[in-house]
C-alpha cells in the first residue's frame, strides 16, 4: 500500500530516480494506491543531464508494492510463492511465480503458460518471427504447493 509521503522508486528512463508520493488519486478520501493506481508525486532525485529535475512533479501508475495479493477465498499468492496450475494446457505443472497482477486478477508462473507470437521486425532488413512468450494465468487456475 502506498500512502501519502511515501518514497518510491520511479522505473522508467525519464531520469527520475526516488520520487515522493503527496496524492493519492481516485477521489478526496482515498488514502492508499494500489497496483495499477494513480499517484501524484515529486521527484527527490534525479540523474543529471536529462528531462526531470528535482522538484518537478509527476504522476505516476502503481507497478509494485510489499503487500501480497489477496485471493477471494482469502488465501495470498505472493511473488516467489510456489504453485500448482490446477487448469488448462499447463494443468499439473508447478512453478514460481515470477509477477503479480491484482486488478486484473492473474499470476506469472515460471514454465506455464507459453504462447506463440508474431514479432514484427523492428530495423530495415530484419525479418519477422515468432517468439515463445509467457503470458499470465487467471488466479483462480492456481493453488499453492503444500
Amino acid at each position: 500500500m502506498i500512502q501519502d509521503r511515501s518514497l518510491v522508486v520511479i522505473a522508467d528512463n525519464s531520469g527520475a530516480k526516488i520520487g515522493r508520493v503527496f496524492k493519492v488519486l481516485g477521489s478526496a478520501a482515498k488514502r492508499y494506491a494500489e497496483i495499477g493506481e494513480l499517484v501524484t508525486l515529486s521527484v527527490q532525485v534525479a540523474e543529471p543531464r536529462k528531462g526531470v529535475k528535482k522538484k518537478d512533479i509527476l504522476r505516476g501508475v502503481v507497478v509494485r508494492q510489499r503487500k501480497a495479493f489477496r485471493r477471494k477465498d482469502g488465501s495470498y499468492i505472493k511473488k516467489g510463492d510456489t504453485v500448482v496450475v490446477l487448469a488448462g494446457v499447463d494443468r499439473g505443472k508447478s512453478g514460481k511465480v515470477t509477477q503479480v497482477f491484482p486488478k486484473t486478477n492473474m499470476v506469472l508462473v515460471e514454465g506455464t503458460g507459453m504462447r506463440k507470437k508474431h514479432a514484427k521486425p523492428r530495423r530495415e532488413g530484419q525479418k519477422g518471427q515468432i517468439i515463445d512468450k509467457q503470458f499470465p494465468i487467471h488466479a483462480s487456475n492456481v493453488s499453492l504447493k503444500k
